[in-house]
């Protein structure tokens, strides 16, 4: 890895590819729990994408805090699991604040964690 940008290496013929930001998606963080293994990789980064927007939906739904609190905390954790950094941060950050912080902190975080997860989806689409 060279200065916090992800490479892939091409089996076939060696070359390095860069597929994104660590910050955004730490391939070496998920090798971890994956044993090296690409089809492990893709298919938990293939599940994650799609719970990160369902869990985007549940956090934009929420109606009181429990609701909030669990759809961040959800959010949080799925992506503290497969190394979406930038992901984890934001949605920490929003349980913290909880449902409760003000309608312009809670629109700029929100705001935030779309532009996260919208870098990660590219991340990911780059990978596999």
């Amino acid at each position: 890895m060279q200065a916090g940008k992800l490479l892939r290496q091409d089996g076939a013929t060696g070359d390095q590819t860069n597929i994104g930001d660590a910050r955004v998606l730490d391939l070496e963080h998920l090798r971890i729990y994956t044993q090296g293994s690409a089809e492990l990789e893709r298919e938990l980064l293939d599940l994650f994408r799609m719970q990160m927007h369902e869990q985007l939906l549940a956090v934009l739904g929420a109606r009181n805090a429990a609701d909030w609190q669990f759809a961040t905390h959800t959010l949080k954790g799925a992506a503290r699991a497969v190394g979406a950094g930038e992901v984890a941060e934001t949605a920490a950050k929003l349980e913290e604040m909880g449902i409760v912080a003000t309608a312009a902190d809670r629109a700029r975080m929100l705001a935030r964690l779309e532009r996260d997860i919208t870098m990660c989806e590219k991340t990911i689409a780059n990978m596999l």
